[in-house]
């Protein structure tokens, strides 16, 4: 590794403990953050005092006139989460870390939620900025990828059993002409 790569993590890693203070928000509440930051994904982590859960979205921009775009990320990081209402049903594959193949599970559609507080990041691959702000709202409500991504943390937080549905061994091939 360069001396300047090493300096880069270093002020980016700096700036981590800036963000905890500017937001008044202990650092071990911020790891699921900052993992998603980092290695991308949904994270949780649960501690006898908290919850704290990040979850991604992926927007691309597209201008067909340029042929250009920019696929922004939004990453919610969520303390102490509460889910108040589930609506719908989605079947869907998901894979999780710690399993090896993919499985079937049901998920809801839509998801309302009560939190303590929380943050916004945007990741702006194009100016390479992260803008971080506020969540002033205690009721959120997510729907589609969102909402399945929470109902996953929220499977980790509950140190349920990794496995969750159905085997993707359990699916039939279907061919047609």
């Amino acid at each position: 590794m360069s001396l300047d790569e090493f300096k880069k993590i270093l002020k980016f890693t700096a700036t981590e403990e800036r963000i905890s203070k500017f937001f008044n928000i202990p650092p071990d509440i911020l790891i699921p953050l900052f993992l998603s930051i980092k290695y991308g994904g949904d994270w949780s982590i649960k501690t006898s005092e908290y919850t704290s859960v990040a979850v991604k979205e992926r927007e691309t921009i597209y201008n067909p006139e340029r042929r250009e775009g920019v696929s922004v990320e939004t990453i919610y990081l969520l303390v102490n989460p509460r889910i108040i209402q589930r609506k719908g049903k989605v079947h869907r594959i998901e894979k999780c870390g710690a399993n090896t193949e993919r499985e079937l599970v049901q998920r809801a559609y839509k998801v309302k939620l009560s939190i303590d507080k929380g943050l916004i990041a945007t990741i702006d691959p194009k100016e390479k900025i992260i803008k971080l702000r506020k969540l002033g709202r205690e009721h959120l409500e997510f729907k589609g990828s969102l909402a399945f991504s929470l109902e996953h943390e929220f499977n980790h937080i509950a140190e349920a059993n990794s496995k969750q549905g159905e085997s993707i061994w359990s699916f039939d091939y279907v061919f047609e002409d």
